[in-house]
């Protein structure tokens, strides 16, 4: 009871205050919000020239809240005018120019936001301007950075300037808040930046990195490169690399981003004509698409700069390609443009030159003759064990002999309106026969040849192997750009160890200093490695396998399915080669030396195994290795077999001929 009349007393205390005109409610005036006030850091001083891209330190303090954003402005001194007057009167200059351009109402003002607050701080990395966009600018240019903050409840600092130049008050703001925007004043000066020539090459051909040269490439007209797990390989572009540099302003640092503008001029006829002319504009990064045959179209006043350090070119056209299938040569030119604005003039442009062939491929057989002869190892007294010379002659020139075998067996094969003995027929030497005529002069192979044939099929014999740069890196490009390659020889396209082993020596096919893995023998034909049967008594561990030359060939179940027979060794014609007029001993070399044989990778298969006199693979080194492979790539076919054909029954080397005629290019 006690307890209720205690609760009607609380009522009632509280109806007498509500009758009274009380609330619960706080009342008040609220606080007024006071602008922020900002300053510069001590550092970098007032005054300080910059040659790029600096930091600059400021702050501010807010008494009733916090700092939620800086804002800064970029103004030229040219209009500001503080350097153009002593020091004492430059608090008055700024007043007088603030006066005249509102801050909120003026176009001068260009106000950037920066918000990565810090404790009330601020750091800005800001490129000055500088004093015009000409190559030559060495003239520092004077600018005023106003800065100015913004508080949590939307109060900038300068919302305490009159807006009205004719205020009464605008004569003590600056005494009553001195800090509603801060100011000082810099300086920017800026050296051109250089352009600089790295490399130019495709994705499958190594770079050339020496700007002096004039590479050749073939060119497609679209991107034919594949990526697949089975492919890897095809035309995949001619590809320029390029970067600027800026070592006057940066000097000892990091060098900034740059922005390029790049032109590609031509075709010209030679590189003597070749230059940088307006009217054999191709293509610029401006236009970086042309349609052939319609004209570019194309405005070199027009200058677009992009940021990347690479362009790729499909599609380049050779000089009168429809002709005489001369190469076009292309001048390339690429200006870099540094954070300033500032163009590289053209004597810094990087500048290159490149060779280029549209494939053709409009006929179908190329043989190419690639062997050379010296005395040594298995074949003693200088005799050219490839041509089929009989006892005591004289040896003619070696490559008529291989090359009219060779064009026999096509013929043979059913293939003899495919290709023509008075052009599809070339002997390719790089230096002049050093054994029997010195004065046949060099005959390179021309890529501008290589480039009409869709299957180049070249034999190539040495007695001992060498590296063959130029030969095997046009025969990679003709096969990155879709044409088709058989080879076969001994020994061959190679480069020899010293090191000579128990089972052979080892040899790289294609041989690829950088990566061998990536070499053009795994790349394009499927062979990790290849190897060379290193037949000479001199060699410790090797008379045992003197026994073991090739006697033959058998082929893979892939083989035998679509034909191909099995080989044997015509032996005359091998005593013949290889023994030759100087040498009587017939006890040895009865059959083949010197047969490569493979290393199968991923990529191919296997036509032919090594057959041994030994019989069987548990006591012979060398019988069931694989001697004879091919790959098919899709955008290309290669194969590759480790000996001779015109040592083998003539009746059985016209069959496999016809078989692989029937593979790389179809029916007769």
């Amino acid at each position: 009871m006690k307890r209720v009349a205690h609760a009607f007393i609380w009522i009632g205390f509280l109806g007498l205050l509500l009758s009274a005109g009380c609330t619960l409610k706080r009342k008040g005036v609220a606080h007024e919000n006071t602008a922020p006030r900002v300053f510069f850091s001590t550092v970098p001083v007032a005054g300080t020239v910059f040659t790029k891209p600096d930091q600059f330190f400021w702050f501010a303090l807010d008494r009733d809240g916090y700092i939620t954003e800086f804002q800064y402005a970029l103004v030229p001194d040219s209009v500001v005018r503080i350097t153009f007057s002593p020091p004492e009167k430059e608090d008055s200059v700024v007043k007088a120019f603030l006066a005249a351009h509102p801050v909120d109402n003026d176009t001068i003002w260009h106000w950037r936001i920066v918000d990565n607050i810090d404790s009330n701080g601020q750091t800005a990395v800001i490129a000055l301007p500088t004093n015009s966009r000409l190559a030559s600018d060495t003239v520092t240019r004077n600018t005023v950075i106003f800065v100015r903050a913004r508080d949590d409840r939307g109060a900038l600092s300068s919302d305490t300037l009159p807006n009205d130049v004719n205020s009464s008050l605008f004569n003590g703001i600056f005494n009553a808040n001195p800090n509603c925007i801060a100011w000082r004043y810099f300086g920017r000066k800026n050296r051109p930046p250089r352009t600089h020539f790295e490399s130019i090459g495709t994705c499958n051909k190594s770079p050339v990195a020496n700007q002096g040269l004039v590479p050749t490439f073939y060119s497609l007209d679209f991107n034919t490169y594949d990526t697949s797990a089975f492919m890897e390989v095809g035309h995949c572009g001619i590809t320029i690399n390029y970067f600027g540099s800026d070592s006057a302003d940066y000097p000892n640092q990091e060098q900034p981003e740059f922005d390029y503008f790049w032109e590609l001029f031509g075709p010209f006829a030679s590189t003597q004509t070749a230059f940088a002319d307006t009217n054999r504009l191709w293509a610029s990064s401006t236009y970086p698409v042309r349609w052939p045959g319609l004209g570019s179209g194309q405005s070199p006043s027009r200058q677009t700069f992009i940021r990347g350090r690479s362009v790729t070119f499909f599609g380049l056209r050779g000089f009168d390609t429809l002709t005489n299938f001369r190469p076009g040569i292309y001048h390339f030119r690429v200006r870099a443009r540094d954070d300033a604005g500032v163009v590289a003039p053209l004597a810094s442009a990087a500048i290159n030159n490149f060779r280029v062939f549209h494939p053709r491929f409009d006929r179908d057989i190329l043989l190419v003759s690639k062997s050379t002869t010296s005395g040594g190892g298995a074949f003693q007294n200088n005799v050219p064990p490839y041509g089929l010379i009989p006892d005591g002659s004289t040896p003619p020139q070696e490559s008529s002999l291989v090359q009219n075998y060779y064009l026999k067996l096509i013929r043979d094969a059913g293939y003899g309106t495919r290709i023509d003995s008075a052009q599809d027929v070339k002997f390719f030497s790089e230096k002049s026969d050093p054994n029997f005529n010195s004065t046949i002069p060099p005959m390179p192979l021309a890529e501008s040849l290589l480039a009409r044939y869709k299957l180049v099929i070249f034999h190539k014999e040495k007695t001992f192997p060498t590296q063959n740069t130029n030969f095997t890196s046009m025969l990679k490009a003709y096969m990155d750009a879709g044409g088709s390659v058989w080879g076969i020889g001994r020994e061959d396209l190679s480069d020899l160890s010293i090191n000579f082993t128990g089972v052979g020596v080892p040899l790289e096919v294609f041989y690829d200093r950088n990566n061998t893995v990536n070499g053009v023998g795994y790349f394009n034909f499927g062979a990790e490695k290849m190897f060379f049967n290193a037949h000479a008594s001199t060699v410790a561990g090797l008379d045992s396998m003197s026994r073991e030359e090739f006697v033959g060939a058998d082929p893979s179940n892939v083989a035998i399915g679509e034909g191909f027979p099995p080989l044997d060794i015509d032996t005359a014609v091998v005593l013949r080669y290889t023994v030759g007029a100087g040498r009587k001993d017939t006890s040895r070399y009865r059959q083949m030396p010197g047969v490569n044989y493979f290393v199968r990778g991923p990529k191919s298969e296997f036509l032919y195994l090594f057959r041994s006199p030994v019989g069987v693979a548990d006591t012979s080194h060398l019988h069931g290795k694989v001697v004879a492979l091919r790959s098919d790539r899709t955008f290309f076919k290669t194969s590759y077999f480790g000996f001779p054909l015109y040592g083998i029954q003539e009746a059985q080397a016209v069959l496999v001929m016809q078989k692989m005629l029937n593979w790389f290019i179809g029916p007769p």
